[in-house]
């Protein structure tokens, strides 16, 4: 949403949370195919490497790995 300038001009992001500070994207690259669904990730530009975390995404296995890890 910060580098959408229409967002942030339809919401006043600049006069309303001025501590968002505007950034241009740049691509750098393009996964597909992932067998799995993206959960959270960082790129690390002075290693020219990227850690993503990625997990199951069918809820049958989400639910039963919830029931399996909690403790009642």
């Amino acid at each position: 949403m910060r580098t959408c300038n229409t967002f942030r001009k339809f919401i006043d992001l600049d006069n309303h949370f001025q501590a968002s500070q505007k950034f241009d994207a740049k691509k750098i690259g393009s996964m597909i195919d992932l067998p799995q669904g993206v959960r959270d990730f960082i790129y690390l530009p002075q290693y020219q490497s990227m850690i993503v975390a990625m997990s199951d995404m069918n809820i049958a296995t989400r639910i039963d790995s919830y029931f399996t890890n909690v403790s009642f």
